[in-house]
């Protein structure tokens, strides 16, 4: 009798003690329909997401939800105009959620629930800090690293300093957008994450305002954009395409050997170019930069350095960190 309580006592536990696990890779989940009455989420907390009895943090706590595991969720987004909004003890924005998980009904803070996971299978990703809404930016692995990149006083230069992220969705008309922070009152200009641990510290850059521009149907620019303290040019290259008639990529050319390859893919629909700021960003001797870009309704941040490049390659495409709008 003192067993078959002792087993009962552990099954009614094993949801808490389930949220002890380490985090692992998940392929993102599809989305939730907000036109069903029931909606999938996944959960983003690396150390699980408590379920309560109310929609209050002091409430008792039902189970805690391991991270990466899939839950549903009542998501009539008429309910989420009137829920409202409020913080946990870190200061993140969210909503209680009437949840359900494996035969549990309980609360759960909508922060912490997002659409899904990315997988992490590259050595590098371009990142942006509070950067949801409309799209997701939910990389999560505990064998990476993540860092934050900021100017100086003067933006004469870059700081990198490594950051613990934290992850959570933005609550936006039955839409659970993922991103995250790194809990400071200043915000990074853009982060990373490395499978390799990358350099700290600062590095000088040079600010440009130089910029192309790509109309449809019109020949292409024969300006350039220089990239500082080397011989290279980015230029826009035309080629045809089935979808658009025409595609415009962007080579890089060393005006002094001619040599020049793509920096980007088919992919990438491209309208206006900007130079960010360029510098040696890996330290190795070799000038990386990035690039601000912008489509029809698309854009956002291409990074290159040195580091990692092939034989052919001038400059590697180390990331980009890449939204759409809501059209």
């Amino acid at each position: 009798m003192r067993t078959l309580l002792l087993v009962s006592f552990l099954i009614k536990l094993s949801p808490i003690l389930l949220a002890q696990s380490d985090p692992v890779y998940l392929i993102r989940a599809g989305e939730g329909n907000p036109d069903l009455q029931q909606c999938r989420a996944i959960v983003l907390a690396p150390s699980g997401l408590k379920m309560r009895s109310k929609p209050d943090f002091k409430a008792s706590v039902i189970a805690v939800i391991p991270y990466s595991k899939e839950i549903s969720y009542s998501c009539d987004s008429r309910v989420y105009e009137r829920l409202p909004i409020t913080y946990d003890a870190d200061s993140i924005p969210g909503a209680w959620l009437s949840v359900f998980w494996r035969g549990y009904n309980g609360y759960a803070f909508s922060a912490y629930l997002g659409n899904g996971i990315y997988k992490m299978d590259r050595p590098f990703y371009l990142l942006a800090e509070k950067g949801g809404w409309c799209w997701d930016d939910c990389y999560i692995s505990s064998e990476y690293q993540y860092y934050g990149a900021y100017f100086n006083a003067d933006t004469s230069a870059i700081v990198i300093k490594k950051r613990k992220p934290t992850f959570y969705s933005y609550l936006d008309y039955a839409y659970l957008s993922t991103t995250f922070t790194f809990r400071q009152p200043q915000l990074s200009r853009f982060a990373f994450a490395t499978r390799e641990p990358f350099q700290e510290g600062a590095f000088s850059i040079v600010r440009s305002d130089e910029q192309l521009n790509h109309i449809s149907g019109h020949a292409a620019p024969t300006e350039s954009i220089k990239i500082p303290n080397t011989n290279w040019e980015i230029k826009i290259k035309l080629e045809a395409d089935e979808t658009y008639g025409e595609m415009a990529r962007l080579i890089i050319r060393d005006r002094k050997s001619g040599a020049w390859h793509f920096l980007t893919d088919k992919q990438t629909y491209l309208t206006e170019v900007h130079l960010n700021w360029a510098g040696d960003m890996d330290g190795d001797g070799v000038q990386d930069f990035m690039l601000s870009v912008m489509g029809e309704h698309e854009g956002g941040m291409l990074l290159f350095l040195s580091k990692n490049r092939s034989k052919n390659e001038m400059i590697h495409f180390a990331g980009k960190y890449y939204w759409q709008d809501c059209c």
